[in-house]
């Protein structure tokens, strides 16, 4: 099944900068994306790591399930300075 649905960015200009350059200067290049049908419900948390100049950029799916509320049934990591996204589902 094709989702023919448009792709956003999950971003907000107040995030704090999820990469720090060597001279001091930081940027965000992490840009998740989501479906436009998901995109409400999805949200976004960034992560410090005191030792790297990365943060990790967590992205949650939020469902309505009936018994138990919203709650969040994916997260995928994103870590630019690693080149690879684990995925851990709940």
């Amino acid at each position: 099944m094709l989702n023919s649905n448009p792709l956003e960015f999950i971003y907000s200009n107040e995030d704090p900068a999820t990469y720090l350059h060597y001279d001091g200067t930081r940027t965000t290049p992490d840009l998740p994306l989501a479906s436009r049908d998901i995109n409400e419900h999805t949200r976004r948390k960034i992560t410090n790591d005191p030792a790297s100049g990365h943060k990790a950029v967590i992205a949650s799916k939020i469902i309505d399930d009936p018994g138990s509320g919203h709650k969040p049934v994916r997260e995928i990591i994103d870590d630019p300075g690693s080149g690879h996204k684990p995925v851990t589902a709940q």
